[in-house]
């Protein structure tokens, strides 16, 4: 076969490792060193076959061809999708303005608390914190102890205290 179709075909396989290392795979790792490598054998290929020009054209055409491949994967909608946008999006939440109402407030885990986990408060559900980092199971009788910035912080009740 012709060394030319092994240079484009070692380029092409190349610079696709790169972009796939770059974009997907974080870090250097295995497929960012065989890209590099495919690129590098591919060039060397052309060097030795073709002389510096087209040695030189070589390395220059793959340099190009992964910037614009990655170029052009950051502005698809692919990319929009694995990377984080600088906006978020929903409702701010409302527990300081409720924190006089839930203050007090006995309901049970719906979760084991390690410390966090989900307790249900008459209707509501609320992701809550156990005071003091503490272990609460499953289906324990809490009680909400304080409003905490944006978190519901809460104590275990212990069967023996009533509801004085």
């Amino acid at each position: 076969m012709d060394p030319t179709v092994y240079a484009i075909l070692f380029l092409a396989l190349g610079t696709t490792l790169l972009v796939i290392e770059i974009v997907l795979i974080p870090g250097v790792g295995l497929v960012g060193l065989m890209g590099g490598g495919l690129m590098a054998y591919g060039m060397y290929i052309s060097w030795v076959n073709y002389g510096p020009v087209w040695g030189i054209t070589s390395v220059v055409g793959g340099g190009l061809a992964a910037g614009l491949s990655i170029f052009g994967f950051l502005r698809s909608p692919l990319s929009k999708r694995l990377v984080l946008q600088d906006k978020q999006s929903g409702e701010p939440s409302d527990l300081p303005q409720r924190a006089d109402e839930l203050m007090g407030h006995r309901g049970m885990t719906e979760t084991d608390l390690r410390p966090s986990g989900i307790a249900r408060f008459g209707t509501e559900r609320f992701d809550v914190v156990a005071s003091e980092g503490e272990y609460i199971e499953k289906g324990t009788t809490v009680e909400v102890v304080r409003i905490a910035q944006n978190s519901v912080v809460v104590q275990r009740i212990l069967e023996n205290e009533g509801d004085s």
